[in-house]
């Protein structure tokens, strides 16, 4: 960024109330015009940069604040992508667990079926003997 600084009226003001407090008492010294020397000219040029470099600065800082939105709105992208996929993660280890809570069921009833045929098996050859 450049390091350009706006101008600052009230430094101005300060300068210009330093300067006139120096010479507060001390007569002015009379101003020499010179045919050569342009002070409207030089008075606005300085005036016309001033604001170019204030309206750099404010260029830049607007240009800043466009690519930190470009990065918000990235991150909230990704943001939105993590949620999708952590959604999509815990609707596997939910079916997961329904799946394996239907095979805990199955083996349960699987091997209550065999107990009952153990012991149903158990009881005929008691009987036959």
């Amino acid at each position: 960024m450049n390091n350009a600084q706006p101008f600052d009226v009230s430094k101005l003001e300060e300068e210009i109330a330093e300067i006139t407090s120096m010479t507060k008492g001390q007569p002015i010294a009379p101003y020499a015009y010179r045919e050569d020397l342009d002070l409207g000219r030089i008075t606005a040029d300085a005036v016309r940069v001033s604001h170019e470099e204030a309206a750099k600065a404010i260029t830049e800082l607007g240009l800043l604040a466009v690519e930190r939105v470009k990065a918000l709105d990235q991150m909230k992208l990704e943001a939105e992508d993590l949620a999708k996929a952590c959604l999509d993660l815990a609707a596997q280890y939910r079916a997961k667990g329904d799946r394996d809570a239907a095979a805990i069921q199955m083996t349960h009833r699987l091997n209550d079926e065999a107990r009952q045929v153990i012991e149903d098996m158990r009881k005929k050859l008691e009987e036959r003997t």
